[in-house]
């Protein structure tokens, strides 16, 4: 590592690594610290599921970053999702490839697909479009509709822009391993001469409000810029995020199963259950995510934890018979660091768009330093983190007066 970088940021999640890679494509000295916790088979985020929508991968995505490096791409190597399920007490609804839908039936998906990547389009450059997009009316929505939109978003409620994004989705969706994302972009940064670094923590030193330079494995390092998850918000979060995954014999294997489902929450939950299965030529991985709120009520948040993983077993259990008998293994994510939840890992029901702040203030909280909060986007889940990150880039080129802003016109 060098000791002075144009732009330094630090955290779990993707945003700011996203912004990272866009920067050092643009000419600027860049280093990104990855403070997610590592186990001895590999990085703590590999092997959770991405889901993004055909439309803004095709279309936003793969173009933008394709430009910096077409390797970036060809090493993501994105899994189509081949058939979609939505599933309530006694009743499941595909939601087949669209080749299988006659012109009629996609009329108004694509419509609103279009909508929905217009204003995607638009929010790279000015995020207030997205911030205030939640404004519009959703229409009549089935249960099993409403389960599928919110199962696909990183919040609890559902709005308008959450809508636009699960009407997408029936266009196609795509599947991205989270972990993969950033070994593939880290390792992009490096090749653009910056530095990709694993660290258990990043320290911010301020000399009062001004920001002085980060302190990683007792070395102090000075930028022009930087990027933290650490954005100092008062707000409590309502939860955590759950990420697990069982290895099964494909014996058990429903006949019928898709490899996409949203699962209606047990009696016990509250959030859909989101599956993501891959079939091998013995046995088929499944990977869960869903949203925990928090118990008060429970002492511990590894009460919490071992009390969440019971109920979702009980649930995978009413969705695959006989499971028990054919579990080759089960195991989850530690969403926690001394007994807090981890900033990448937290939730909140309901995110409000700010009705006042300039589209500057939005995105930046002090001088120099920008947040990497993926809850600014949380409606769109994995595709609102790729989008902040977008974002950030963008901020930083406009700080200093450049006009070679990243942007896409998806319409």
């Amino acid at each position: 590592m060098k000791r002075t970088y144009d732009v330094i940021g630090s955290g779990e999640g993707l945003s700011g690594l996203v912004a990272c890679a866009l920067l050092a494509g643009k000419g600027f000295s860049c280093l990104w610290v990855d403070t997610s916790a590592k186990e001895e088979s590999g990085h703590v985020q590999n092997n959770i599921p991405s889901l993004i929508t055909r439309g803004f991968w095709e279309q936003g995505v793969k173009p933008i970053l394709g430009s910096l490096d077409t390797s970036i791409i060809e090493d993501l190597q994105p899994r189509k999702v081949l058939l979609m399920q939505s599933i309530l007490p006694g009743k499941r609804v595909n939601i087949q490839p669209e080749y299988l839908y006659n012109d009629k039936d996609l009329l108004f998906p694509r419509k609103i697909q279009k909508k929905y990547l217009s204003v995607l389009g638009k929010s790279m450059i000015k995020p207030m479009s997205l911030a205030h997009a939640p404004l519009g009316l959703i229409p009549g929505m089935e249960p099993w509709e409403k389960l599928f939109c919110s199962g696909l978003s990183r919040t609890g409620s559902i709005n308008y822009i959450s809508y636009l994004r699960y009407m997408s989705s029936i266009m196609g969706m795509y599947t991205l391993d989270y972990g993969k994302m950033k070994d593939v972009l880290g390792s992009y940064v490096e090749r653009a001469k910056g530095d990709y670094v694993y660290a258990g923590n990043a320290d911010y030193l301020y000399q009062g409000k001004e920001i002085k330079g980060i302190n990683i494995q007792n070395t102090t390092l000075a930028a022009r810029y930087y990027l933290t998850e650490k954005n100092g918000s008062r707000t409590p979060s309502d939860g955590f995020m759950f990420f697990g995954k069982c290895e099964l014999d494909n014996e058990v294997m429903p006949v019928g199963m898709g490899d996409l489902l949203i699962v209606s929450p047990g009696s016990d939950m509250e959030y859909p259950i989101v599956l993501s299965i891959e079939r091998g030529s013995q046995t088929a991985m499944i990977t869960i995510v869903t949203k925990v709120r928090v118990d008060n009520t429970l002492t511990s948040f590894t009460e919490q934890f071992s009390w969440a993983s019971c109920m979702i077993m009980k649930r995978l259990k009413q969705i695959i018979p006989f499971m028990d008998e054919f579990l080759v293994s089960y195991d989850a994510v530690d969403p926690f660091v001394n007994n807090t939840i981890r900033p990448w890992f937290a939730f909140n029901d309901r995110i409000s768009a700010p009705w006042i702040f300039s589209g500057k203030r939005y995105i930046k909280i002090v001088d120099r330093v920008y947040a990497c909060d993926r809850m600014k986007l949380a409606w769109l889940d994995v595709e609102g983190e790729i989008l902040w990150g977008i974002c950030l880039a963008n901020a930083v080129l406009k700080e200093l007066n450049r006009s070679d802003l990243i942007t896409k016109n998806m319409i």
